[in-house]
């Protein structure tokens, strides 16, 4: 049976300007004209590629594809990364058009696992991909840090599921960094999940919903200020949210790193030292880079540490390689995921037993829990941080 994937005019167009020639899947000169596509890199071949999709999405559209479960199995090898979309030239919503792919599988019926099925349910019934109960996701908060629900606080902190049930070192740092400034932060207990899991697996209208609910607690609380550790929570809330809602936020959202940074800026945040000097190495996470464009203010905040020695990978930046973390492949393909971060740990630059790097540091706890995964399994004995960790070590010491 022919089926045909509903896209709007502005999608069409922009699928007849590939022109297939494979850039989506490279990194430019400054990059080795390296492949930085995960996907590609583990197919080899164009339908492999944002532009083999962007193929299949016209197909898709024209009702020449009869049988949309051929597709599937490429079309969840995506992990969000946004390569394509930095590298083109030529179309610039690579990411919409895979997850329209994703939500048409959805709508047909041909695309769930058991495991994204029941990650999908988990979401939409607990408000979180992991199952626990809402009065658990505040569990990670320390006591005599910061109150939960406080209207008159200075910023709200959007933790993300990742770090509340799962990474919760990051939030307990930026919560005692925010204790230490005197800085009044506050949690809502109401918090539900910004909904990527939900876009990523192609349920679009679930996902809204989630939207709905968090712009709503921000509103009825007055507050102004949201800041969140995680860069997919922020790509989500700054990007999707004032699509799926048809209105533009009546808050701003900013990046923990976007948020120290202006601080250590206007003198408010004071960096210390490390108590021995340690070799770093600075990853940057796909989100926060290629996504919302933050490359510089995590590096100024680990360099302005003493002790700390910060080193680069050869691919970072705008040409950083993914850990495999995102676009919900962990749950559908997590060999697929693992293959990928410990390819990127195997990037790390080698050196004397003096001078070794031992601590990978991101600013986003899904690489956190992602590349700490690999770190694990590889048996490479690198330590996986976060920056706000690291910042509160050099506060403490």
């Amino acid at each position: 049976m022919t089926t045909q994937i509903k896209m709007d005019k502005d999608d069409y167009t922009a699928l007849f300007k590939c022109t297939r020639c494979g850039q989506c899947s490279y990194g430019k000169e400054d990059a080795g004209f390296n492949i930085l596509c995960p996907v590609h890199k583990k197919g080899h071949f164009f339908t492999y590629s944002a532009g083999g999709m962007m193929q299949i999405a016209r197909n898709m559209y024209e009702g020449k594809i009869e049988n949309p479960e051929t597709i599937k199995d490429i079309a969840y090898l995506c992990t969000f990364c946004g390569v394509c979309e930095v590298n083109c030239g030529v179309i610039e919503n690579h990411g919409e058009v895979i997850a329209k792919i994703r939500n048409f599988l959805m709508d047909m019926d041909c695309s769930e696992s058991a495991a994204l099925s029941k990650v999908i349910s988990q979401v939409v019934e607990n408000k979180n991909p992991y199952g626990y109960p809402q009065s658990k996701r505040v569990a990670w908060l320390p006591e005599k840090v910061m109150d939960l629900d406080r209207m008159d606080a200075d910023i709200v902190y959007f933790v993300g599921c990742v770090s509340a049930y799962d990474q919760k070192q990051v939030p307990r740092a930026f919560a005692s960094i925010m204790s230490k400034l005197g800085i009044a932060c506050t949690v809502f207990s109401e918090e539900h999940c910004c909904g990527a899991p939900l876009f990523f697996s192609g349920k679009q209208d679930e996902a809204r919903r989630l939207a709905m609910h968090n712009i709503e607690i921000m509103v009825q609380a007055g507050q102004k200020i949201m800041v969140t550790s995680c860069p997919t929570c922020a790509l989500m809330i700054k990007k999707y949210y004032p699509v799926w809602t048809g209105k533009a936020l009546p808050f701003k959202v900013v990046h923990t790193m976007e948020y120290l940074d202006e601080l250590m800026d206007q003198g408010k945040l004071i960096l210390g030292s490390l108590n021995k000097k340690t070799s770093m190495i600075y990853h940057d996470s796909c989100h926060l880079g290629r996504g919302l464009g933050i490359y510089d203010a995590p590096r100024r905040l680990l360099g302005a540490i003493d002790g700390v020695d910060l080193k680069s990978f050869e691919l970072s930046g705008e040409n950083s390689a993914c850990c495999g973390g995102g676009g919900m492949v962990p749950v559908l393909n997590p060999g697929f995921s693992l293959e990928t971060a410990v390819e990127r740990l195997g990037a790390i630059p080698e050196a004397s037993s003096e001078n070794r790097i031992t601590e990978l540091v991101s600013a986003c706890p899904n690489c956190r829990k992602t590349l700490g995964l690999a770190a694990r399994r590889s048996g490479k004995g690198i330590k996986v941080s976060d920056v706000c960790e690291v910042i509160l070590s050099s506060m403490s010491s």
